[in-house]
């Protein structure tokens, strides 16, 4: 296992409802710069997602606090087990805040999404929600890089080989930066304030790459089938 050696994160979890106070990536200077550094930790079998590593400087002006975000994920792509299935255990997002934006409050809920695929854009997009979990509550302190990391229960089963979202959805209007990678790719990440998804590698904005969202998972037997979803049956979800 890898060592997270400048990033904190204290979760104080109830049942529905949890008070999460987020302690900032540590910066080499002031919040400028660019020099930091940043591992994934596995806490469970293995990751799906975004694990690239993010770089500086963050995206303003997209993260309003009131929106959705979803990630393709092919959980068969970048981990190998005996068994057939995985279970999500957790979504986790990066996110900047400046000085002047915390405090903070938003509530996060999770979800894994089905994808269902596009032939005119030729693109996997998301779909309905396979799994949602419980929302929970962030208050952010200070400012830096936070950890948004929202835990699953109770999530069944799914097959390794299949196309998915990795989704959080926010309320609370708060301001912040999005943290990406510096390699921008089309039908990976999408946003949705509440008219449709739409692919964020289409959106103008000053820069950057793709948003720094993964999920923790564990291997299991599958339990439950391929959702057989049409294009005709999603493409109202979609502007």
């Amino acid at each position: 296992m890898r060592a997270h050696s400048k990033i904190k994160t204290i979760l104080q979890m109830s049942s529905l409802i949890a008070l999460i106070i987020s302690v900032p990536l540590a910066f080499a200077g002031s919040d400028d710069d660019c020099g930091y550094d940043f591992e994934f930790i596995p806490l469970s079998d293995c990751q799906v997602g975004n694990l690239n590593p993010p770089v500086c400087p963050p995206v303003p002006d997209i993260f309003m606090g009131d929106e959705s975000y979803a990630y393709h994920i092919f959980p068969a792509e970048q981990c190998e087990s005996n068994d057939e299935g995985f279970i999500l255990e957790s979504v986790t997002q990066l996110l900047h805040f400046n000085a002047d934006q915390v405090p903070a409050l938003l509530m996060v809920q999770p979800s894994l999404l089905s994808a269902v695929f596009d032939t005119s854009s030729d693109c996997w997009v998301p779909g309905p929600s396979l799994h949602d979990g419980p929302i929970q509550t962030f208050e952010i302190i200070d400012g830096g890089i936070i950890t948004i990391q929202v835990p699953t229960p109770d999530a069944p089963a799914f097959f390794l080989a299949d196309h998915y979202f990795l989704a959080l959805h926010y309320t609370g209007n708060a301001l912040a930066q999005l943290v990406v990678d510096d390699d921008p790719q089309p039908c990976t990440e999408f946003i949705n304030r509440g008219n449709g998804w739409e692919d964020l590698n289409d959106r103008k904005r000053s820069g950057g790459g793709k948003v720094i969202i993964f999920g923790d998972i564990i291997f299991a037997p599958a339990s439950v089938g391929e959702t057989s979803i049409t294009w005709d049956g999603i493409k109202s979800l979609y502007k």
